[in-house]
């Protein structure tokens, strides 16, 4: 989801397609149907506060189905566990793709100041 603003549009496409291409591979989901998916990601503009009064791009990442039976699974799996592992694999697919976002933002100011 992103915010009503432009500046959100290009953060929330690259946490997409990082979130989409990091979480869906068989080995995050071991034959299960796949909640995110390359076919059935998707952003949506979000109208909140949250979202509206910075300045800088601000998006909303909802990367967890607690519905899907896998997910649910993994997530409780996790905490007996206390590896946490689920969270862990979210989280790096969410670094990841700010860290893509960011290396554009400062790849783009240099194309600019030239």
């Amino acid at each position: 989801m992103w915010g009503e603003e432009e500046k959100d549009l290009r953060l929330a496409e690259v946490l997409l397609e990082t979130l989409a291409a990091e979480l869906s591979t068989p080995e995050s989901y071991a034959g299960a149907p796949n909640p995110i998916s390359q076919e059935t990601a998707r952003h949506e503009r979000l109208d909140s506060i949250l979202l509206r009064l910075p300045e800088m791009p601000a998006v909303l990442v909802e990367a967890v189905f607690l519905s899907h039976p896998w997910e649910a699974r993994a997530f409780a799996d996790g905490q007996e566990d206390s590896t946490r592992w689920r969270e862990e694999q979210i989280a790096r697919a969410i670094e990841a793709g700010l860290r893509q976002y960011f290396a554009e933002s400062v790849a783009g100011d240099e194309d600019r100041e030239e």
